[in-house]
């Protein structure tokens, strides 16, 4: 099987980089580009295993287009990323009374493929004061904490699209290297399957190691 190769699109924040370090920490190759770069056909090119949107600074006013999200691959967005892709798609996302930052204790709402092999309680790092509170059509949200109700949200279809309010990325997120390694897991299955199959906790298993 060909190795993994994570594509991180940088929207102007300072954790892209964060985000690169901890691929390669797992043993992932990553490679960062701009927003400005990020293509249609760009992204074609490079043809990556997956694709994350990494945290934001590029203000309310933004939109991503929303044909980056058909690629045929999966898609992680963290924290302002994972917001991208909700009012990509027909979402919310609204100010919040006040920031929430630092370590909090997150709740896992139901089951979920990044989650798998994690607790439903652990400890996470936030650092956001805008929050998402319609997600579109066919997501669903899977973990939360005491002020976020839609920490985490999936939108299973083939691929799949995931959004993650706080930073797996962070030393502060106990468990952020595991979810890491079950989004390239999730890329790797599709990578060899060449997206005619819906991967599944069944599918982690099987064939994704």
């Amino acid at each position: 099987m060909a190795s993994a190769r994570v594509l991180i699109i940088d929207f102007d924040g300072v954790n892209s980089r964060q985000v690169s370090d901890a691929f390669n920490r797992i043993g992932t190759i990553s490679t960062v580009i701009s927003h400005h770069n990020a293509s249609l056909d760009s992204l074609l090119d490079i043809n990556p295993t997956a694709i994350v949107l990494s945290p934001c600074n590029l203000g309310e006013s933004y939109q991503l287009d929303a044909r980056l999200l058909c690629i045929d691959k999966p898609v992680l967005g963290i924290c302002n990323g994972a917001q991208l892709i909700v009012t990509a798609l027909g979402g919310t996302v609204t100010p919040g009374p006040r920031l929430e930052t630092g370590l909090v204790q997150l709740r896992r709402r139901r089951a979920s493929l990044l989650a798998i092999g994690t607790p439903r309680w652990q400890y996470v790092y936030m650092n956001h004061e805008h929050y998402i509170t319609r997600l579109p059509k066919h997501a669903r949200a899977t973990a939360r904490t005491e002020r976020t109700q839609i920490a985490a949200f999936e939108i299973i279809r083939c691929p799949p699209l995931f959004g993650v309010q706080f930073h797996p990325e962070s030393p502060g997120s106990r468990y952020g290297p595991q979810l890491l390694r079950q989004f390239v897991r999730c890329g790797k299955f599709y990578q060899t399957t060449g997206g005619r199959q819906n991967y599944s906790s069944e599918s982690e298993a099987g064939r994704a190691r």
